[in-house]
């Protein structure tokens, strides 16, 4: 998960390189590095923190510039947040920096490898013993892309890598298996980078390498190789670039200002056209359903499950991506439906590629276009819910929710579940949420401002619902956690009283979801019952429903915030706005890191 950037310029490199790293920052990273090439040796400096406060205190100003720089930011797999596991990493004899992104799986017994000819590693780090045995390899064939194929082919895992040698002082070199890697060249500049945000404000043309590709660029010219060294030509995409980041237009935050996003979120999902959702409805004709995803992703596959279950009559297999292909393996039976805001998460893309293998045909929702899991699908939708600079996905949930939810009722149009006076009824209702969630900032935000502040004292959280809001209980709890760095634990309601209820004391602290009673009575009715057993046992339940306070069930609870209501399918989404809104409110009074908090990365692009 990891930041990489490699350029090669006909004057001065440096300054593009970090200024392309610290593009690629919002992703939320723990260490950072630079170096250049120079006549005599390689120079570099690395440290943790960040990329952007430590160059405005003119950290890199002592690394001389050079025609090829070679920059990087971290998020540690292996080895802990220390500089010396920063990358770059320098071989044994000083002539290569290769940075990584990735995991080598057999590192631990490459290191004994290298120990045994007397190459000791300096970091803990998997992707050292990578440039020591590139050098060690270039020692043996004096030619580097042979030392690469050899390199490479010693290495079980996934790498994306960049590196830069005073053997070769006229190119950068960029090699790619299962993790994103790309390039662009523009008038005597070439650069090479994991994120195509990276480049497009230098290039709108990038092209994206396949697996096993090797790339050698010079300031002239980029040329690709297979891993066979046999020449390769690799199509160039041209993807728009539109730096939407305006800033944090007055919120304190970037999280409070994509919450507060959210209704343009929902009118984006909402228009985009019938005929480019059509292809994958006449796709679920025939085919069994399947939805997977990570994290955020995973919890809003759930949502749509019940989504497809409830307006399609249409049962969705569902699995998150890490587990998918340990349960189930999609074939032409299957349609695949993959969920990911950057489209480079790398359980995802995993199954996205064994899907295509076995036949299945696949549509995937993301939010980055040109990303990896957009280029595989058969059927890409891109949401266009604008940048997230915030590492916490907030708008972008709400409209993938949302995309999910026109599936499942064009897919209920086409199976006969539902009838056309519904469909239209749905179709109105949902273009009334962006009305909704403003209303919910008005009438309800100071309410769910003044519950966090009350109790961010308390360590330890449950959050539940019935049905549909079971995910929404789940990704409640998440996103809570994320941020505040408190415990907080999702669950369903009825699940809860199995053993879970055991904890429960007048320090731990629950979040209930309610639905609507006129438009879910039986689960209102459910999930207070589940919040009696719990205020039996002497725990503090504050609820997020629709009700009056002044009702004899509601003024029992600890607290309550009333949400305004639309149907019993897109309150939900209402709830998950809400539970943004208390994650945040939370974690702003306990002084946490709210847009970058500790540990988390935007992209997740390793196992």
């Amino acid at each position: 998960m990891c930041g990489i950037v490699g350029v090669v310029h006909k004057d001065e490199s440096l300054r593009i390189a970090i200024d392309a790293i610290k593009r690629l920052e919002y992703r939320g990273y723990d260490s950072f590095g630079a170096a250049t090439l120079q006549p005599d040796h390689i120079a570099g400096k690395k440290d943790v923190g960040s990329v952007t406060e430590n160059d405005a205190h003119g950290f890199f100003d002592s690394i001389p510039d050079s025609t090829i720089s070679l920059a990087h930011t971290r998020w540690a797999t292996t080895g802990e947040v220390t500089q010396a596991n920063a990358h770059p990493h320098l071989s044994f004899d000083g002539k290569f920096s290769l940075v990584h992104n990735g995991v080598i799986e057999n590192y631990r017994q490459l290191r004994q490898d290298l120990l045994r000819d007397g190459i000791e590693c300096q970091s803990e780090t998997d992707t050292e013993v990578i440039v020591h045995l590139l050098a060690k390899n270039y020692m043996r064939t004096l030619d580097v892309l042979e030392a690469v194929r050899c390199t490479v082919d010693s290495l079980e895992g996934e790498y994306g890598l960049a590196f830069i040698t005073q053997v070769d002082p006229e190119n950068i070199y960029g090699v790619r298996f299962k993790s994103p890697l790309s390039f662009g060249h523009i008038d005597n500049m070439s650069i090479i980078a994991s994120d195509q945000r990276a480049i497009a404000p230098l290039t709108q043309h990038m092209t994206f390498l396949e697996d096993g590709d090797i790339v050698k660029a010079s300031a002239q010219k980029v040329t690709c190789y297979t891993n066979n060294l046999s020449k390769v030509r690799r199509t160039e995409t041209y993807l728009p670039w539109t730096d939407d980041d305006n800033g944090k237009q007055g919120y304190s935050h970037y999280m409070a200002k994509e919450i507060h996003e959210s209704p343009i979120a929902v009118k984006t999902a909402l228009a985009i056209s019938d005929d480019s959702l059509a292809k994958t409805i006449g796709q679920l004709k025939d085919r069994e359903l399947n939805i997977t995803g990570a994290g955020s992703a995973f919890y809003v596959s759930q949502i749509g499950q019940y989504y497809f279950a409830l307006l399609a009559g249409k049962y969705a297999r569902m699995h998150p991506a890490d587990e998918f292909l340990g349960l189930l393996q999609p074939d032409s039976k299957d349609h695949l439906i993959a969920i990911s805001q950057s489209g480079e998460t790398f359980d995802t893309i995993e199954v996205i590629r064994a899907s295509i293998d076995n036949g299945a045909s696949v549509t995937s929702i993301n939010n980055v276009l040109g990303s990896s899991c957009q280029r595989l699908a058969d059927y890409p939708i891109f949401q266009g819910a604008g940048s997230e600079v915030c590492v916490l996905s907030t708008k972008s949930i709400i409209s993938q929710t949302m995309i999910l939810h026109r599936l499942a009722i064009l897919s209920g149009l086409e199976t006969g579940r539902l009838d056309g006076e519904e469909f239209d009824k749905l179709t109105e209702d949902a273009k009334r949420l962006p009305g909704l969630i403003e209303k919910l900032f008005e009438d309800s935000e100071k309410k769910i401002e003044e519950i966090a502040i009350a109790n961010c004292h308390i360590d330890n959280w449950f959050f539940i619902g019935r049905g549909i809001y079971h995910p929404v209980a789940m990704e409640s709890a998440l996103k809570f956690k994320e941020v505040s760095y408190l415990h907080a634990e999702g669950m369903p309601a009825g699940f809860f009283k199995h053993g879970t209820i055991s904890l429960i004391d007048n320090n731990f602290y629950t979040i209930a979801f309610l639905p609507n009673k006129l438009h879910d009575p039986d689960n209102f009715r459910f999930t207070m019952s589940n919040i009696s057993e719990i205020q039996a046992r002497g725990g503090r339940v504050i609820a997020f429903g629709h009700e009056d306070e002044g009702e004899e069930e509601i003024s029992s609870l600890w607290d309550y915030a009333r949400l305004p209501s639309i149907n019993k399918y897109l309150d939900p989404v209402l709830h998950l706005v809400a539970g943004q809104i208390l994650a945040y409110y939370c974690a702003r009074t306990l002084g946490r890191n709210i847009d970058k908090p500790r540990a988390l990365a935007k992209s997740v692009t390793v196992r």
